[in-house]
């Protein structure tokens, strides 16, 4: 977010140097947030992100005209509070699953089985909702560490019976019951993703992260939901005998993107644990 409006500002730094832009706050506004969007664009941000960097300037040029009264700025610094306020100290800001992730995401749920399905950082419910609807043999549930955004996830579950939204810090969760794990976080929490997951991940059990994979285990399965590289759904299939906690570890061998999570647990099966269960890792 940051650089991407000092960039567009540098843009119209160099302009007004070079003459290309007139001396005028309301011009250097303008081009500032075309640019930023751009820029945006080109490094395959979500559209609500391009959204934001388009309106971010304009928004503040705006409200320098408006001589809003005080309690105004007040109620926007409580607002981001509300939403962001964890974000420095977990440095995961608010991601919004896109309907590509939830679609991808719904194809490899059964359907003719109960299932148990946790999403640490659930935000304001965007993946749970629908999937919780979809799937009434499954039972999901959501942890968010912000308040507003549980609040709002808290209130668009109500009804929900197969859907609990909790408020509290994931990683001191436990998922241990869960088969399935989702997570759209960022890359500084990922290790401690990878290092809860593989101490406590039940056998057959299937992390799905949208966007950051794990540091050192490469995924089993890769889904694209967007332009970008890295716009991608990373899975990653746990497999242990029971008891032993110490031996779990994941089974990556490649398989095409339209494999359906049972076909893929079985080939991961019968190709790895055939043979020598490590040999991947050498």
């Amino acid at each position: 977010m940051l650089l991407t409006q000092i960039g567009g500002w540098s843009v119209v730094g160099v302009s007004v140097y070079l003459a290309l832009l007139p001396r005028q706050l309301l011009a250097a506004v303008i081009l500032q947030a075309i640019v930023s969007a751009a820029i945006g664009y080109f490094l395959h941000r979500s559209w609500w992100w391009i959204v934001i960097h388009l309106s971010f300037t304009p928004a503040l040029y705006l409200a320098s005209h408006l001589n809003l009264p005080p309690l105004i700025y007040l109620l926007c610094a409580l607002f981001l509070f509300l939403v962001f306020g964890n974000t420095a100290r977990t440095q995961v800001p608010l991601y919004l699953s896109n309907q590509a992730a939830i679609a991808a995401v719904a194809a490899l749920l059964p359907s003719d089985r109960s299932f148990r399905f946790l999403d640490i950082g659930c935000g304001i419910g965007t993946l749970l909702i629908p999937l919780a609807k979809r799937f009434p043999n499954g039972h999901f549930t959501g942890i968010e560490a912000a308040l507003l955004p549980y609040l709002i996830s808290k209130i668009r579950s109500f009804g929900i019976s197969n859907l609990t939204v909790r408020r509290g810090n994931a990683f001191i969760y436990p998922w241990g019951e869960f088969e399935w794990l989702y997570c759209f976080l960022s890359p500084a929490p990922m290790a401690a993703v990878e290092a809860k997951a593989i101490t406590e991940l039940s056998p057959h059990s299937i992390l799905i992260s949208n966007s950051f994979p794990l540091p050192n285990l490469p995924p089993a399965h890769i889904i694209p939901i967007g332009r970008g590289k890295t716009e991608s759904l990373y899975c990653y299939l746990f497999f242990s005998t029971h008891g032993e906690k110490s031996n779990l570890f994941p089974l990556f061998r490649s398989k095409k993107n339209s494999c359906p999570a049972d076909n893929l647990f079985k080939r991961s099966v019968q190709e790895d644990c055939d043979g020598d269960p490590h040999r991947n890792h050498r």
